[in-house]
């Protein structure tokens, strides 16, 4: 860290922590999209392709065997594109084409004895299959059989295909269409219109094979006549596995409950009212009349809470539906209990017909069109920018960008390619996340439509080329303005700090160029003069301060806020391991370390010398960037040791708690610290056992694996917290020994240790009737937090300690009240001829201090206590100057008064006691008494030269108590 002083450091660190979640409410509060519906539909239609939504990226061609037998695919044929193993298919008669589009000369056929009907994926059962080894199965259903083969992923051998004697006869019903949950059910739709079940196990049962299928249906009578008049022709579930929709012949939906566990089957509703409320619900739309429903689509809950399904109708259409009876609560764990259709969006103008194909997810809808001319792909999609600003004003209007793209042949199937999980609001996406990829089957080969998220658009600007940085910058302005100037510095940001990825070889992926650097810099540069469009704080900060602040939320917050443990048994005993994946903390990592390094090469950009509330603001942020990143370090060493749960065993019970919940951010700022302590001391002792207490190459091993929480001295802290401890059980020929030098160690890193560790460490010393050690290394400490003693001149120019206001003596007080609590512990202690010399010695080793501060501040303490006697009898330095100086307080005059008396200093006594006597505090007894000490004293002054003075302090007494003279 920059600063040396630890307790500012970590107030700089809350204080950035404070600073974005303040600005992270721009992303917390992105609308839902049912905020957005209304009756009046907007689209755009984009054409500059630097910052179209959608962009074709690749094509690749299918060989020739593939194409010869792809161009005999019937309608009816099964076929399609499973991107989780990187594979298009489809089937011709008895032949099954697996082509591998990566590798794109790599082309598979398989024979089956009868014609293939249908094609489908699932993932494996565990308790049937080693997951580890196998990945998927892909299921083949022929004219008389239903087969299971299993497939596994080498990252040498690539994928691999296996038969198994797992299928079961089709009894002769086509299942036509196959679907895989991610609970590894497998559900079948058959010509016969009915929904069946596949279900396979490790050993045959008495009546039943290794492989069964059972029909799934309301009733014989409703098998029978529905499915004849009525037939299901579309099915599909949601990402949970939890439920099943079905979609009729005549636009009828069927909702079917899986359970919590997505074992179960129980119908809910059979929703047949989707024309009749659409027409009611937009009269005026004419292209409503007699509408079919070509797709229904699941909704992520990442899209919306309010609504679960989108329906497509042929003509484009999108109706959207919620399973929650209304006003009912929206949990996404809920049990559906109704259907209810709640918003119908027509399609845009320029669409020019009915529709072949759809697709729907996470807000961005894919239709295909298809003429004798061409064959075209429109993708429809919300427009961010304006999606944020009319957050920001009032309520939210939906406008989408609408993009055409040709592509050659005849399209087959689309999907969107696997990858990790996506979110509406892509304004928050980093450059190096996976890019959404529409995935586009044709009679040609496969084409890759990437959706062009706000920061890709902008790498395409600024990797333009232009005259110079300025020139490039005049010609995105219009971009600048639309995302926002916050958003764009945090895009900016996110683009400089992205590194070289293994990510689909597309343009996008590509790392920022030195060019790239050179305009994001200018740029940059032109955001630190512009004012904030956030609006969110009374402070007016620039849009590079707040474009920092979202950037930094964002690159974190993935693991910011959530639980970083999970509970596991371990030998049936409870134990927690890590609940953030080793390589997300990584990639984290490598994003932050980008940042600190642009930050430092560009100092003018990111300024950090204090001058004003955003220069400290930037510096606090800088910080606690690479604090995080060095706490990665930490978590991700303590992951790659393997005894994670080894090491959290061994902390206390009330840390274990504490673990169930803590989040990183916990963790790092106040709340979690001490229990990264305890982390930290557990793994050190850990590494010590480990390496038979070799405390250099211990500390050579955390340094360099974890060098911020456990370097140098946060190992010999360790290391001396534990001799210190182990003394306890020493012989006593070798306490002192081994308690010199633990009290060595900690003197050479005392700038480096926590009060909270010290006032431990101290309390342990004193429990060996060595406080006089806990009492040297407190100050100790302190001394190194203000090597000068510049709290002392802050006391000449009228500073107190008790205002608590300067940051060095805040710095510093912990440690003053750990010398306090040894030195009321010695006090307090029943009193032995042992104990005279203990307690002689610890006064002695605390008021040697020349840090007067520390004085003025103990001797309040002991006033505040009831034990300012003790100051009497020791009379330590720097007590008269505390007792007399101004402004004046009675309770320090009242201890000076017997400080004068104690050291026969009998005049100032006197004129102490006067002056007390003239206090408004007091009560007539009170004063009697003061003014008759003041007689005593006075009378006690004997001195020649002095007797005038004692005349005088006699007669001032009898002017304010004639009494006293009698």
């Amino acid at each position: 860290m920059e600063t040396s002083c630890l307790e500012k450091s970590f107030n700089a660190i809350e204080e950035a922590s404070v600073t974005l979640e303040s600005r992270s409410i721009i992303d917390r509060q992105f609308p839902d999209l049912t905020q957005t519906f209304s009756n009046h539909f907007v689209y755009e239609k984009t054409t500059d392709t630097k910052v179209k939504p959608t962009a074709l990226k690749n094509s690749v061609n299918m060989p020739i065997i593939g194409i010869e037998g792809i161009n005999q695919l019937k309608p009816d044929s099964p076929s399609g594109i499973a991107p989780k193993i990187n594979k298009a298919y489809f089937a011709v008669g008895k032949c099954l084409y697996l082509w591998d589009y990566v590798n794109s000369n790599n082309i598979s056929i398989y024979e089956e004895e009868d014609d293939i009907i249908g094609i489908g994926f699932a993932p494996p059962k565990p308790d049937v299959f080693n997951s580890e080894k196998i990945c998927q199965l892909l299921i083949v259903s022929t004219l008389s059989f239903v087969k299971i083969i299993a497939i596994s992923e080498h990252p040498t051998d690539g994928v691999r295909f296996h038969k198994t004697d797992m299928y079961t006869s089709t009894s002769g019903v086509n299942m036509k269409t196959i679907l895989g949950t991610n609970n590894g059910r497998i559900f079948m739709l058959g010509n016969d219109g009915n929904v069946w079940e596949l279900d396979y196990r490790q050993s045959e049962g008495w009546f039943t094979g290794k492989c069964s299928k059972r029909l799934h249906s309301p009733g014989l009578f409703s098998a029978l006549f529905l499915s004849m008049n009525d037939p299901v022709i579309q099915l599909t579930v949601d990402e949970t596995g939890r439920i099943l929709y079905q979609l009729t012949a005549h636009s009828h939906i069927i909702i079917t409950y899986l359970g919590k566990s997505g074992q179960g089957y129980q119908p809910i509703i059979t929703y047949t009212k989707s024309q009749e409320t659409a027409r009611l619900m937009c009269p005026s739309l004419s292209s409503l009349d007699n509408f079919r429903i070509a797709s229904i689509h699941p909704v992520s809950p990442y899209e919306s809470r309010a609504y679960q399904l989108v329906a497509v109708t042929s003509s484009g259409h999108r109706l959207y539906y919620s399973y929650h009876k209304q006003g009912s609560n929206l949990k996404t764990e809920g049990i559906p209990s109704d259907l209810t259709l709640i918003h119908v969006r027509s399609p845009p103008s320029m669409i020019p017909g009915q529709i072949s194909k759809a697709l729907y997810k996470d807000g961005v809808m894919t239709l295909v069109y298809n003429n004798e001319q061409k064959q075209s792909i429109f993708t429809i999609s919300p427009d961010l920018g304006k999606l944020t600003k009319s957050t920001a004003v009032g309520r939210p209007e939906l406008v989408e960008f609408v993009d055409e793209t040709t592509v050659p042949g005849s399209i087959i199937a689309i999907a969107e390619s696997h990858c990790a999980e996506y979110q509406l609001n892509e304004l928050s996406a980093h450059y190096t996340a996976p890019t959404r990829q529409l995935l586009v089957l044709t009679t040609c080969g496969l084409c890759v439509l990437a959706k062009q998220r706000p920061i890709d658009m902008l790498f395409g600007l600024v990797s333009g080329t232009y005259e110079d940085a300025a020139m490039r910058i005049n010609h995105f302005r219009e971009f600048l303005t639309h995302f926002g100037y916050s958003n764009s510095c945090a895009m900016s940001l996110g683009l400089v700090t992205s590194y070289n990825s293994n990510l689909y070889k597309t343009n996008s992926s590509a790392s920022a160029t030195s060019q790239i650097i050179t305009t994001v810099t200018a740029l940059l540069q032109e955001l630190s003069g512009i004012p904030s469009d956030l609006s969110l704080h009374e402070q007016q900060y620039t849009s590079r301060h707040d474009g920092l602040a979202l950037f930094l939320y964002r690159t974190i917050r993935s693991v910011w806020d959530k639980p970083f443990f999970s509970e596991v048994f371990i030998d049936g005993k409870l134990a927690y391991v890590n609940a953030t994946k080793k390589t997300d903390l990584l990639d984290i990592q490598t994003i932050l370390r980008n940042l600190i390094v642009f930050m430092q090469s560009y100092p003018t950009l990111f300024p950090k010398a204090n001058v004003n509330a955003e220069e400290k603001s930037i510096k606090n942020m800088y910080e606690l960037a690479v604090y995080v990143a060095e706490a990665i370090a930490f978590f991700v060493y303590l992951i790659d040791t393997g005894d994670i749960a080894f090491i959290t065993q061994n902390l206390k019970a009330e840390f274990k708690e504490h673990l169930k919940t803590v989040s990183l951010r916990q963790l790092l700022t106040t709340s979690g610290r001490p229990l990264v302590r305890e982390l930290t001391g557990s793994l050190i002792e850990c590494t010590f056992r480990r390496q038979n207490y070799d405390t250099e190459y211990v500390i050579s091993i955390l340094q360099q694996n974890c060098g911020t929480f456990c370097d140098a001295s946060v190992v010999l802290l360790h290391r001396a917290t534990y001799d210190i401890y182990s003394a306890r059980s020493a012989p006593s020929s070798q306490t002192k020994a081994i308690l010199n030098n633990a009290l060595n160690i900690l003197q050479r890193i005392a700038g480096q240790i926590p009060a909270s560790s010290l006032a431990e460490i101290s309390k342990e010393f004193a429990s060996q009737n060595y406080s006089v050690y806990g009492i040297n290394i407190a100050l100790t400490c302190a001394k190194a937090r203000d090597p000068n003693n510049a709290t002392n001149g802050l006391l000449k120019t009228g500073y107190t300690p008790n205002e608590a206001t300067a940051e060095l003596f805040k710095a510093k007080q912990p440690f003053y009240d750990v010398v306090f609590d040894l030195l009321l512990d010695v006090t307090n202690r029943v009193p032995d001829c042992t104990f005279n010399d203990l307690k002689k010695n610890a006064y002695a080793a605390a008021f040697n201090s020349q840090d007067i501060a520390f004085h003025y501040y103990i001797y309040e303490k002991f006033m505040n206590n009831g034990i300012d006697g003790e100051l009497i009898k020791t009379s330590p330095a720097y007590l008269e100057e505390f007792l007399s100086r101004q402004p004046y307080s009675y309770k320090r005059l009242r201890l000076l008064a017997k400080y004068y008396k104690e050291h026969e200093e009998f005049e100032k006594a006197a004129n102490v006691y006067i002056q007390l006597a003239q206090s408004q505090e007091v009560t007539n007894e009170e004063r009697s008494q003061y003014l008759a000490n003041a007689s005593i004293c006075a009378r006690s002054v004997t001195a020649p030269a002095k007797q005038y003075e004692k005349y005088h302090l006699l007669q001032t007494v009898n002017q304010l108590d004639p009494t006293q003279n009698q």
